[in-house]
């Protein structure tokens, strides 16, 4: 799930991996799987703690830095 392939969504190049497919949900009026994605993020807040900031933003616009 990247920019390159969801255009039509605002900011998602923006946002790490594990945040995008409830964004995608959420900009297309998808609410059960906006909920379902709210709701497990939920869970692993409650069990882990806050999330580590670089897990949660990002720029890459898909592509991945080479050595």
């Amino acid at each position: 799930m990247d920019c390159r392939d969801n255009p039509d969504v605002p900011g998602l190049c923006h946002v790490a991996p594990g945040a995008r497919r409830a964004l995608i949900a959420r900009h297309r009026g998808d609410v059960d799987t906006y909920e379902r994605e709210r709701k497990r993020r939920t869970r692993e807040l409650e069990r882990n703690g806050p999330s580590a900031l670089s897990s949660v933003f990002t720029h890459t616009h898909g592509f991945t830095a080479s050595a």
